[in-house]
């Protein structure tokens, strides 16, 4: 599996490796962009993904504290409203 933005832990744990595509896909509820976990930290990803038009964003995540939990919805809220804005 590949991801663009990956964590040691996915990388010795899982054997994830680095991916580097983005894309958006065309669905009947219109464009759709998902950054997974980590990945929501990364502003530019989403910045190309609205450059593509897209409309709705996903951002599944599973985090082990609290903080990371805070950090993953505080980041994909703001991408979210940076993108509405562009």
């Amino acid at each position: 599996m590949s991801k663009i933005n990956i964590t040691p832990n996915e990388v010795s744990h899982w054997g994830m490796t680095l991916g580097g595509k983005i894309k958006t896909f065309n669905t009947d509820c219109g464009k759709i962009g998902i950054r997974i976990c980590y990945g929501v930290e990364y502003l530019e990803l989403f910045r190309l993904m609205a450059d593509e038009r897209m409309q709705l964003l996903f951002v599944p995540f599973l985090t082990d504290t609290q903080n990371a939990d805070t950090c993953a919805r505080c980041c994909a809220q703001a991408r979210a409203i940076k993108i509405n804005v562009m």
